[in-house]
């Protein structure tokens, strides 16, 4: 008896493949994240400048962010449903990341800029430490190298002997913000990479996005019924002129950007390579800052820059 072969029409089209994120396009919006954090500290000095402080910046800065992912996810309609323990989790990335961002910024009002780069930017060692500790990742040594470029080179963007030099008293309150901003960044890139692994980034940021702009807006609101807000630069400035408003919406901008791009990019690179990609945005804040706002551009700077650069080329692939 012959066997029955089943029909197959050959002209039906073959099954379409889900298009997976290449390495290449990864690293690039990792880099791209480094890139909007770091354009938006011109922006911030433009806030400061007009009327605004850090508490304010960073409230506008989170809910205008939610606001643009929750269009885009209108736009593109992804199934949202997730179980309830990984919206907790992805809820928790957000508040992470408020805290990161808060002892960023308090470091800011006690310590010279410089000095809190230099400080925070620990962060890349950190990750990779904790990388290769709970991920088994491997160390290799196109990653020491890249690492120790990123580094350097961050270190060199601020000039760090016209930095520390003259005498400068460091307020040891300043430099424990920016210690610990330094700790809770790595902890978030460490964390994002399990949490949101199997999530699109812009579904991850529909979640995380709502509880840090929720956690802003009740800071703002306990300041306006008497909570001293004296450490974050005072409460919430509703006296801001409109060039602070604009800049503010423009910052939400790019963050929106910047999370999304973050969250697609870091399951496909790692964590220690993110890290030491994002050490783009120190490079881009100190070359914007030449050409706009007219900085002085030393050679050591510009080596320094040039020093990140380099890392990120030995880790695009």
């Amino acid at each position: 008896m012959t066997p029955e072969i089943e029909a197959v029409d050959l002209a039906a089209p073959a099954p379409k493949e889900k298009p997976r994120l290449t390495d290449f396009w990864a690293v690039i919006l990792v880099v791209l994240t480094g890139v909007s954090y770091g354009s938006q500290a011109i922006f911030g000095k433009w806030v400061y400048a007009n009327g605004g402080n850090a508490i304010t910046l960073l409230t506008i800065r989170s809910v205008i962010a939610m606001i643009v992912v929750w269009l885009i996810i209108a736009f593109l309609r992804p199934s949202l449903r997730l179980p309830v323990r990984k919206v907790v989790e992805l809820s928790f990335l957000g508040v992470i990341f408020v805290s990161s961002s808060v002892t960023y910024y308090v470091s800011l009002m006690y310590i010279q800029v410089g000095t809190a780069i230099l400080i925070a930017y620990i962060f890349p060692a950190l990750v990779v430490v904790g990388a290769v500790i709970f991920y088994k990742e491997k160390f290799t040594g196109r990653k020491a190298i890249a690492l120790l470029l990123a580094i350097g080179g961050c270190i060199l963007t601020v000039d760090p002997v016209k930095t520390l030099s003259g005498g400068v008293d460091l307020n040891m309150f300043g430099v424990l913000m920016a210690f610990i901003s330094a700790f809770v960044t790595s902890g978030y890139i460490l964390l994002s990479a399990r949490l949101g692994k199997g999530v699109p980034g812009v579904v991850a940021s529909a979640y995380s996005l709502p509880a840090m702009a929720s956690f802003y807006v009740i800071w703002c609101a306990l300041g306006q019924v008497g909570l001293d807000m004296s450490v974050v630069g005072g409460g919430f400035a509703f006296g801001m002129d409109w060039v602070g408003w604009l800049c503010c919406v423009i910052i939400g901008l790019l963050t929106s950007l910047a999370w999304t791009f973050y969250l697609i990019g870091l399951p496909r690179v790692g964590p220690s390579r993110a890290s030491i990609l994002v050490t783009s945005e120190p490079a881009t804040a100190v070359f914007l800052g030449i050409i706009i706002l007219g900085e002085a551009a030393s050679p050591v700077k510009l080596v320094g820059g040039a020093f990140i650069f380099w890392a990120v080329f030995l880790l695009r692939k």
